[in-house]
């Protein structure tokens, strides 16, 4: 028996506005006697669009079928639902987008409205994994005033990093009396309690996307504080570093480049004269006097120059260092949001979380021994991919290619060894997830 943990029982605005929706919708029922059938619809994740895991002839979709049916269910995966429609009308891109999830949502609530229509069906339960979570709820939020939540069974996520959007959290004054009346008023009470144990979340610890995007969420929003870190700051004892060299600076270092210790005039027109001494690397160079005038008035404006420029380098520095500060910062915030796919107009993901607030959802803690089997078989499938990465990366760098690094890097985050992608693979979540669409959770 796996633990659970329910969320708090006072439903917050979010959830408030589904269900008040609930209550004065008038819901669209058939007789019993022709609701049959007990879909049950696989919303995949991110990348996830040419895996056969979620279709109906996937390794998953035949093992939860086999757990339904011991279980006495009438649930099928993609019951009623013909194959090729499976795959074309509910698969989506699965891009790292939020217009694609969205738009993903929005063609998702009108094939869940028109399934629910058909008169075979009796209720429709989900199962969605990583944002496949993200795109179920949006679509239900869309279709919540066409569809009854009689027709609505079983929704599972699996390792579902949900985002809070900045679009359903809104200000002002009307929004505010929405709240209070959704919080106050006691008939929202009766319909939640009609809609628990109806979600359910499975989520491991160790699940990779919930902690490189919250890591992402935090990184964002301390972008600022990054980039101020290469400020120069004064240390104790220790003087500002200066914003150029000088020119005798740099004469120095040139005379080091070339391994010079002197140069001395001769009273004799030859060319250059290199003397070596007895002892050290260095050199002397010695110059005949016409050579010397020929080199004067190319140091002359040589040093003119440097002489021009270090009047103007402090301020050149002061501009490259603000550039570089601020390109940072934006370069982390557009790097943070480009691994959230947060690229929609008018849309802002705030935060990620482990559970959700949208509906009220009952989280399925994993025990320890489904814990470590979870992490045994991704650290025993990724060890091969990692090798094959680091081979890459050993080759000289002439011979290693960018592109195909970046495929291989993008093969460790895709790869179904990863315990990301453990949840449709483990027979034991597998047998929780069919248990959960039984409604068989709180009472075993």
């Amino acid at each position: 028996m796996q633990s659970i943990t329910a969320r708090d029982p006072n439903p917050t605005w979010k959830h408030g506005a589904l269900v008040l929706a609930a209550t004065i919708i008038p819901k669209v029922g058939l007789s019993d006697g022709m609701q049959r059938m007990e879909p049950v619809i696989i919303v995949h994740g991110t990348f996830a669009d040419k895996a056969t895991w979620w279709k109906p002839d996937g390794d998953f979709c035949r093992f939860l079928d086999d757990q339904l049916k011991q279980r006495g269910s009438k649930a099928k995966c993609w019951d009623s639902i013909p194959a090729a429609e499976a795959i074309s009308e509910f698969g989506w891109s699965g891009l790292n987008s939020e217009a694609s999830r969205s738009h993903a949502a929005e063609l998702l609530s009108r094939k869940i409205v028109r399934l629910s229509r058909k008169p075979l069906i009796k209720k429709i339960h989900f199962v969605a994994h990583s944002h496949g979570g993200n795109v179920l709820l949006k679509s239900l939020l869309l279709c919540r005033s066409e569809i009854s939540y009689t027709k609505l069974g079983s929704v599972v996520f699996l390792g579902t990093p949900f985002f809070e959007y900045s679009s359903l959290n809104p200000k002002g004054a009307f929004w505010r009396e929405i709240r209070r009346i959704v919080e106050t008023d006691q008939r929202l009470q009766i319909v939640r309690s009609l809609q628990e144990n109806r979600f359910y979340v499975i989520q491991s610890q160790h699940d990779e996307a919930y902690q490189l995007l919250s890591r992402a969420i935090h990184l964002r929003s301390s972008a600022y504080a990054c980039s101020r870190k290469l400020r120069p700051r004064r240390v104790s004892g220790f003087p500002l570093p200066p914003r150029s060299l000088s020119p005798l600076t740099l004469l120095k270092m040139r005379y080091g480049r070339f391994g010079i210790v002197n140069i001395r005039n001769v009273p004799r027109s030859e060319d250059l004269i290199v003397d070596a001494p007895q002892k050290g690397p260095f050199i002397q160079l010695a110059i005949g006097r016409r050579d010397a005038l020929r080199l004067a008035p190319g140091l002359a404006v040589h040093y003119v120059k440097e002489f021009l420029l270090s009047i103007c380098a402090p301020l050149i520095s002061v501009a490259r260092r603000f550039g570089q500060r601020w390109g940072i910062y934006f370069g982390i915030k557009a790097m943070m949001s480009t691994a959230l796919g947060d690229d929609l107009a008018f849309e802002r993901i705030l935060s990620v979380d482990r559970n959700t607030d949208l509906v009220p959802a009952t989280v399925i803690a994993l025990d320890r021994h489904v814990e470590e089997a979870l992490l045994s078989a991704a650290v025993h499938g990724t060890d091969e991919i990692l090798a094959n990465l680091y081979r890459s990366i050993s080759f000289a760098p002439s011979e290693l290619e960018l592109e195909s690094l970046t495929e291989l890097v993008s093969e460790v985050f895709k790869a179904k060894q990863i315990v990301h992608s453990q949840y449709y693979q483990n027979e034991t979540v597998i047998e929780i997830v069919a248990r959960a669409i039984c409604d068989r959770i709180a009472n075993e």
